[in-house]
């Protein structure tokens, strides 16, 4: 059994998808994000510890999916940051640009290797389901 953990630099990406969606009602704490991430983190521990089952890999497989896909649409709002950063938009005097074009593109580069490896987690647990059900 392996742990999962979320990189610096996801972690990165989604507070600063938090910050520019502006959909918070107010400002989160650095100590609740980490409470949030610990308990989200707790929870698929305990499904997988208890998955006993096909049925149960095929649940714990299709969070690792949903977590690829939400990784996948992280990526995509940072490509389209950088373009933006890269035409200047938004930012101050140039340097900034570069700066935070190539802040977002090393997250786009983070988020799809992170994607690909919940993907492969979830084709693991199907496979480890497909041997139970044999």
């Amino acid at each position: 059994m392996s742990t999962r953990y979320v990189t610096p630099a996801t972690l990165a990406a989604l507070l600063c998808l938090a910050a520019l969606s502006g959909t918070a009602a107010e400002e989160p704490k650095p100590h609740d994000e980490n409470k949030m991430h610990m308990e989200s983190q707790e929870s698929i521990d305990h499904q997988v510890e208890m998955a006993q089952s096909a049925a149960d890999h095929e649940a714990v497989a299709k969070r690792f999916e949903d977590e690829a896909t939400q990784f996948e649409t992280l990526a995509g709002q940072h490509e389209r940051l950088a373009e933006r950063y890269r035409r200047g938009q938004g930012v101050g005097p140039k340097a900034n640009a570069t700066r935070l074009a190539n802040h977002c593109e090393s997250l786009v580069k983070s988020l799809r290797t992170s994607a690909a490896e919940a993907r492969e987690m979830a084709q693991l647990h199907r496979e480890v389901g497909k041997q139970m059900s044999q």
